[in-house]
């Protein structure tokens, strides 16, 4: 290598020059030549050109997954296809909310299928007529909820309302009056106006015509001394008192002071069994009873009740007399042990004062389970007695039918004495009860449909003649309404024969014949009251209504009249009749004309 300021050789390694001192400029070797890479363009939305040196913004979906990647050995993979989870998602959830619900509104008919399924015929049938005693207390229970939901204290409460009697122009017409005016007897009215409270009850009632108030009259009691007050205010303004106590201790009754005794109606309820241990007796004999039966099998039916139709669970049992005697030994023997039983009869012991009560009885059982170890099979006799059960899909029972067969007596006997089914199918409903005695029967049979309101039609017959019609129109049964009207009307058959029979004169014959005459009952209620009447009625007049009214009001304040004359015997009602108002007659009679009595019909009397 040579200086290239002064030409000297040197080494190739010299840092300066040894003849000049310049330094040495090392070169670096060139490198070898690189093939350029072709640039591949990036299309911008839009066809837009970005500024490079600003990085552009990536979407988030695209930081979580690209659209595509390259494999290992070089070359571009398939682009992958995005999954949307969430329809798969809400649909699971829609289908478990929809099971769910299943179950929980229709628990019952899915509880039924379990219990059916994985019982034995014997143990379902005991079990559900458990449950209809359960079912039964339930219904007659008022929960601590429900009496807080009433409207009113039934110890502190007022009701006021009205009976009426209603008479048509028609039925007027046959009373025979010589001409008289009879048009005030067609509304005849007795109101009241009842409270209770502080343990005091009174009423008060007005006779009424039309819209004529004829005469008045209260009563106060003391429903716990039995002390009653009596009295006519337009007649007397004295009361008549009475102490209804005393005077049946004097004649020895001691039912209704008993009766209205707190002290003596406490001590009665502590000896009762409660309705939890009344409901576990009943069930637990029920248990017994059904228990005596034999082989129970199980079966399906397609049950039909004028027209209507369903497919009901059959449970069939049957008992002989030696299923009979071996009840009636387990029915003892469990009456004998039974320490529910033990506990009331020791309590009733407790309460008369007597002991052996309880010993008794347990000789009483005693005597009965020697009895039935000495019962001739022979002497007693062959019978079948076979029970059916129609149970609807949440197990309840609907229908019941019981079969007897005596071939004991020597005539091979067999009937049914009693048929009982109820079927429904959407909407629709139908049922029928037959009553047999021999070759003769009752059959109450009819269907109807459910909507806002119930209506449906029954027929009555005996021995397959139609006697009458039930019509139930309009009815609403529920927490807070009660309501519905109910026609019974004869039939063809039964009003011939009740008008042949019958020596009815021209006139009634041709009212009663003019139209089909009814027996219409139409109710409606509340929790603040309600309205009840019975009519006779001939197409759609009402000749004859006895009607009432009611309504829940606050309770008066009560106290019992203090002017009063005791009554201890007839003479004693002297001092009253003295103080009697003389001008009592000429108000009424005066009342009874302005509500439309004919003055003449006093003259005459």
């Amino acid at each position: 290598m040579f200086c290239k300021n002064c030409g000297n050789p040197m080494d190739d390694d010299a840092v300066f020059c040894p003849n000049c001192g310049t330094a040495v400029e090392n070169e670096v070797p060139a490198a070898e030549p690189v093939e350029p890479v072709e640039e591949i363009p990036v299309l911008q939305q839009e066809d837009e050109i970005l500024d490079p040196s600003v990085e552009p913004e990536m979407d988030a979906a695209e930081t979580e997954e690209p659209a595509f990647a390259l494999n290992t050995e070089g070359e571009v993979a398939a682009p992958k296809k995005k999954i949307n989870k969430l329809p798969f998602l809400i649909g699971g959830i829609v289908a478990a909310v929809a099971a769910v619900l299943l179950v929980v509104f229709n628990w019952a008919n899915v509880s039924g299928f379990f219990v059916r399924t994985f019982s034995s015929p014997e143990k379902l049938q005991t079990k559900v007529y458990e449950d209809v005693v359960s079912k039964t207390f339930d219904t007659f229970t008022v929960s601590d909820k429900e009496k807080t939901e009433l409207p009113y204290d039934p110890s502190n409460v007022g009701v006021e309302g009205e009976i009426r009697l209603s008479i048509d122009e028609q039925i007027l017409n046959l009373i025979p009056a010589d001409g008289m005016d009879v048009s005030w007897l067609s509304d005849i009215a007795i109101g009241y106006d009842m409270s209770i409270r502080d343990k005091m009850e009174k009423i008060a009632m007005d006779l009424i015509l039309g819209d004529t108030s004829i005469i008045g009259a209260d009563a106060v009691l003391n429903m716990e001394t039995m002390e009653y007050w009596f009295r006519v205010p337009d007649l007397n303004d004295q009361a008549i008192y009475m102490d209804v106590g005393s005077l049946l201790d004097e004649m020895g009754t001691v039912v209704m002071p008993a009766i209205y005794d707190t002290e003596n109606l406490e001590e009665i309820a502590e000896i009762l069994p409660s309705q939890e241990v009344l409901e576990q007796i009943i069930t637990r004999y029920i248990g017994v009873v059904m228990s005596g039966f034999g082989d129970v099998e199980k079966s399906n039916e397609k049950v039909k009740v004028s027209g209507v139709s369903q497919n009901l669970h059959v449970l069939k049992a049957t008992m002989d007399e030696d299923d009979l005697l071996k009840m009636a030994e387990n029915l003892l023997k469990t009456l004998k042990k039974d320490d529910d039983i033990e506990d009331i009869l020791l309590s009733i012991e407790e309460y008369v004062g007597e002991e052996g009560l309880y010993d008794s009885f347990v000789e009483y059982m005693d005597e009965a389970l020697e009895s039935l170890d000495e019962v001739d099979m022979d002497d007693l006799g062959s019978f079948k007695l076979t029970l059916i059960t129609y149970l609807n899909d949440a197990n309840e029972i609907v229908g019941n039918t019981v079969k007897l067969s005596l071939p004991g007596l020597g005539m091979g006997m067999k009937y049914e004495p009693i048929s009982w089914v109820r079927v429904e199918q959407g909407k629709k409903f139908a049922s029928e009860l037959v009553i047999s005695a021999g070759t003769e029967s009752i059959v109450f049979e009819g269907k109807g449909e459910n909507g806002k309101t119930t209506n449906s039609e029954y027929t009555l017959s005996y021995d397959g003649e139609e006697l009458l019609t039930v019509e139930i129109e309009d009815y609403v049964s529920t927490d807070n309404q009660l309501a519905g009207t109910v026609r019974i009307v004869p039939s063809e058959y039964v009003m011939e024969n009740m008008m042949s029979e019958m020596d009815l004169n021209d006139s009634i014959a041709d009212l009663i014949g003019s139209a089909s005459p009814a027996l219409e009952i139409d109710f409606s209620g509340d929790k603040q009251g309600g309205s009840f009447s019975v009519a006779l009625a001939a197409g759609a007049k009402k000749l004859i209504a006895i009607s009432s009214t009611s309504k829940i009001t606050g309770a008066d304040a009560i106290e019992p009249p203090t002017d009063y004359v005791e009554y201890k015997d007839d003479e004693s009602l002297t001092e009253w009749t003295e103080n009697m108002k003389t001008d009592f007659l000429d108000t009424l009679m005066n009342r009874l004309i302005e509500a439309g009595v004919p003055a003449e019909l006093f003259e005459v009397y």
